[in-house]
């Protein structure tokens, strides 16, 4: 069987994984983000990185976790940039091959 590199994060107390394919880049979270009005909860704001919009998600809170338990924009935190757009507001990564 061959080995896949995935990128694990913690949101909250879970342990999630993305592939490594899914990922364009690993930055630290924008001092500044556009917040759009009448979004959900979960979604921060977006912010243009490269001339492409990128939609900011806090995965704990998309995946019900309590405000003081999720992760927001802060300069301690990561955006795992994913193809789609997407970018994941995380605290926590590792690089893990299984």
């Amino acid at each position: 069987m061959d080995k896949k590199d995935v990128l694990l994060f913690q949101a909250n107390t879970l342990l999630m994984a993305v592939p490594v394919s899914c990922i364009l880049t690993i930055r630290p979270c924008p001092e500044r983000v556009t917040r759009i009005p009448g979004s959900p909860g979960y979604v921060i704001g977006t912010y243009i990185l490269e001339g492409e919009e990128i939609t900011l998600i806090n995965t704990a809170k998309l995946l019900g976790f309590k405000e003081g338990e999720s992760v927001g924009i802060e300069a301690k935190n990561t955006l795992i940039i994913l193809s789609e757009g997407i970018g994941l507001a995380v605290h926590r990564w590792n690089l893990w091959k299984y």
